[in-house]
């Protein structure tokens, strides 16, 4: 019964002893005395902020949209003629009356470059053997801080959003307004390309 009760205290010491590191670790003070008091103890804090990019071009969401250039009105007696440079709207788009595509880049990355390719392998728009070249389709921005590509049949342009402020954050909004220039008599035929715009930080 001694050797247990020996044991037990050897043990308990043995905890006590473990644990007193564990409470001089902790930030704590104390004070003491008949005038004014004072304790001090710190804590940190911590905050993680990732680097991020978030562009969009059009609706929100998976959807695609496509912008459309019916020549159909320049045919039967509407106020343009196929091939005479009178530049033709398109409709279909998310904003400006369907021109246009909304765009949003909001990034903390610092400088982005913004650069356009496609789909057709060089070619432009097309069906079957015939093309267009995406020459013939005019970009404007309403944002020159958040200016467009040129859209190209090889692809390749870029562009370069403008940093808010001077700092690493990009956070720009602006309006893609498209037009079909008209300066050519293609073959009839429903012309299509799907053009690819991707933001990338520097």
């Amino acid at each position: 019964m001694h050797l247990l009760k020996k044991q037990l205290v050897a043990g308990c010491i043995m905890l006590g002893l473990g644990i007193a590191p564990q409470l001089a670790n902790a930030d704590a003070n104390s004070d003491t005395g008949s005038g004014s008091l004072s304790a001090a103890a710190h804590l940190n804090l911590r905050v993680v902020i990732p680097g991020f990019l978030l562009f969009r071009v059009g609706s929100a969401g998976a959807t695609v949209d496509t912008i459309n250039f019916d020549m159909t009105a320049c045919v039967t007696g509407g106020s343009c003629t196929v091939g005479n440079s009178t530049a033709v709207s398109g409709t279909g788009g998310d904003a400006a009356a369907g021109t246009g595509a909304s765009v949003a880049l909001f990034s903390n990355a610092g400088a982005i470059t913004i650069t356009e390719s496609n789909n057709t392998g060089g070619s432009g728009l097309v069906d079957g053997g015939n093309s267009i070249s995406l020459n013939e389709i005019s970009v404007i921005s309403d944002n020159g801080s958040l200016d467009t590509p040129t859209l190209s049949d090889a692809g390749g342009k870029t562009s370069s959003p403008a940093l808010n402020g001077g700092s690493n954050v990009t956070n720009q909004t602006a309006v893609w307004t498209y037009s079909y220039d008209n300066t050519t008599v293609p073959d009839p035929g429903d012309y299509n390309v799907e053009i690819t715009y991707t933001a990338a930080s520097l």
